[in-house]
């Protein structure tokens, strides 16, 4: 699970109103190859904890078959963490493997990056706390490392290491007196080649939808010719435009707006 600076409190989790900032439930992992099941037999997680009710958050709550039950990371949001399972038998090399992740408990709560690895490795592969790109590198060799790996290692060194324990409270303490950023929700256009099915509501009610309409300005909105024939819109028919078309002098309601208020 990846943290990430364009998720709530830095993720990896996408919950940004039910619950804390940031985090996730992750209540079951299904995983199976062509029509069979591939069962799991155990499971190790490098930081587990559940911010709303009592439980725990092990890892083999993932593969128990109870949505109630699941594994999160709430409070160590903005921080990347591991999920190891173990399947019960080792995968055939052919077929098609599909792993399934289930969000039961609260619907706002799923992963918003994440990453999923496989290894034939025998024996204990377990979680652990360090990244995976500084692990690889020490198991390169700093021999192997150019300047901004070597920083990296090293600046994972001072975040962890238990001799800078002491250095790291004071920090973490004035972090804490930090104000924070104002935030403002934001819009994003949908892409050209996907956009959102709208349909006409009769009498405006969400639940009767009629014909399918297209994004565009009514015609009686739109400025006319000398001809008293409505101009052809010449912008792209999506919320920037829209903007642009409220606040420029072919928006009729804005004369009315103005001698209503004289």
């Amino acid at each position: 699970m990846l943290a990430d600076d364009r998720l709530p409190a830095g993720g990896p989790g996408r919950a940004f109103y039910e619950g804390r900032k940031g985090d996730f439930f992750l209540s079951e992992v299904i995983a199976s190859t062509g029509d069979q099941p591939a069962e799991f037999t155990s499971g190790s997680h490098s930081f587990g904890k559940i911010s709303i009710g009592s439980g725990n958050a092990n890892a083999a709550n993932v593969f128990d078959g109870e949505g109630s039950t699941g594994w999160a990371t709430a409070g160590r949001e903005g921080e990347s963490h591991q999920l190891v399972l173990r399947f019960a038998k080792p995968l055939e090399a052919v077929g098609t493997l599909t792993i399934e992740m289930v969000f039961e408990r609260h619907f706002a709560a799923s992963l918003g990056r994440f990453r999923i690895s496989a290894t034939s490795r025998s024996g204990d592969v377990k979680a652990t706390a360090m990244p995976v790109e500084v692990e690889t590198l020490l198991a390169l060799g700093a021999d192997s490392w150019t300047p901004a790996q070597r920083q990296e290692v090293q600046e994972y060194y001072l975040r962890v290491a238990p001799e800078l324990a002491v250095a790291r409270k004071k920090i973490d303490q004035l972090r804490k007196t930090l104000p924070e950023f104002s935030t403002s929700m934001v819009m994003q256009e949908r892409p050209a080649d996907n956009p959102r099915k709208t349909a006409r509501h009769h009498r405006g009610e969400y639940l009767n939808p009629r014909e399918e309409v297209t994004a565009g300005l009514p015609e009686f909105f739109v400025a006319l010719d000398r001809d008293g024939k409505a101009e052809p819109q010449q912008f792209p028919t999506d919320r920037l435009s829209l903007a642009r078309w409220l606040a420029s002098d072919h928006n009729p309601l804005v004369a009315q707006i103005g001698r209503a208020h004289v």
